[in-house]
């Protein structure tokens, strides 16, 4: 019990103020030994997946949704503003994450099943939801694998009236505007972001909709939880299909550790799927990666799911036997003080 109440002391100890988690250097924490490597770890944070939140230099670009009569707007993008919904810092490397974003962030390139065009696009990863942090007397410890902070609904919100102020607000899309565009862009050019800007908040307003109509969300998950069954089966066979398969998603938990998760019977908690590969594929088209349900013929099911990378991430996970991939964290007695061996005995 005394263990058990010291661990709840070091969970709180993931500092969240108003909402927020505090903004640090990445290269501070302590890793503890997982079985992986730096590299292996740094790649799993910012793997693409194939999921498309919005175009890369429009993520860069866009805004915090907030007003201002004096002075600079701050990005969205900034790491302190994406530490308010528990996304973790990480160190900028060219090849990996060229613009310093969080933990859980990809750049991407994938070709839109929609219009067959490739887009560079920012994407969620597995590690977005499946990556912890341990703050305890100044010390900080990055568990890869474990149980995420983050609040995805906030995030989603958040983001979304970002979309909409830059839409809105005086001013606000020409600025936008030439961050993407550069300077010296011509009219025409900014008429046919306007035009594509303007087809991507009309869709997420839609979709918002058709939310609240069907009270779909009433239950909110917040920092640690969604009911990430209930909205990958209202995007994809409800949004992306048809709109009479969506139901209440009511059911948020807590994101689960991945360690050992591939030799499990089955690999979804729910006991609905065995094989990790489906498993993954789900949770990809889950966080926004797009696939064809209505096409004919070679079109349909073409998707921007990298399965590539999953499959490599599988791997990395798993290893090749039991207890031979990623691996639960000993607890650190240096940090957090010893085990009381008679106890645990």
């Amino acid at each position: 019990m005394r263990m058990k109440k010291l661990l709840g002391v070091v969970v709180a100890a993931v500092v969240l103020r108003s909402g927020a988690a505090s903004a640090y250097e990445a290269d501070e924490r302590q890793r503890p030994d997982q079985n992986w490597t730096a590299e292996q770890s740094h790649w799993f944070h910012h793997a693409g997946q194939g999921t498309f939140i919005l175009p890369y230099h429009w993520f860069l670009a866009l805004e915090r949704p907030t007003l201002r009569l004096f002075g600079t707007v701050p990005l969205f993008r900034e790491e302190d503003n994406l530490a308010r919904f528990g996304f973790l810092p990480s160190p900028t490397d060219p090849r990996y994450n060229p613009d310093g974003l969080p933990i859980g962030f990809a750049k991407d390139r994938v070709r839109d099943p929609d219009t067959g065009d490739e887009v560079e696009v920012v994407g969620l990863t597995c590690a977005a939801c499946h990556t912890s942090e341990i703050q305890y007397r100044g010390e900080k410890i990055l568990v890869d694998g474990g149980s995420a902070m983050i609040d995805v609904t906030a995030f989603q919100r958040e983001l979304g009236l970002a979309v909409g102020y830059t839409a809105k607000v005086p001013f606000r899309f020409g600025r936008f505007a030439a961050r993407v565009l550069g300077d010296g862009a011509t009219a025409e050019a900014e008429a046919e972001l306007r035009k594509r800007f303007d087809a991507v908040l009309a869709s997420g307003v839609g979709e918002k909709r058709v939310a609240e109509a069907r009270r779909l969300y009433e239950v909110p998950g917040g920092f640690t939880r969604t009911d990430a069954l209930g909205r990958i089966g209202n995007l994809v066979f409800g949004l992306q299909l048809d709109e009479e398969n969506l139901r209440v998603a009511d059911a948020p938990v807590n994101y689960p550790p991945l360690w050992d998760a591939s030799w499990f019977d089955w690999v979804q908690y729910n006991a609905s799927i065995q094989q990790p590969m489906a498993r993954n594929i789900g949770e990809a088209l889950g966080v926004r990666a797009r696939i064809d349900l209505k096409g004919r013929d070679e079109e349909l099911y073409r998707s921007t799911v990298n399965v590539r990378n999953l499959y490599e991430m599988e791997k990395l996970l798993s290893g090749p036997e039991p207890f031979e991939g990623l691996r639960a964290p000993k607890w650190p007695e240096d940090i957090l003080g010893e085990i009381d061996r008679q106890k645990a005995a």
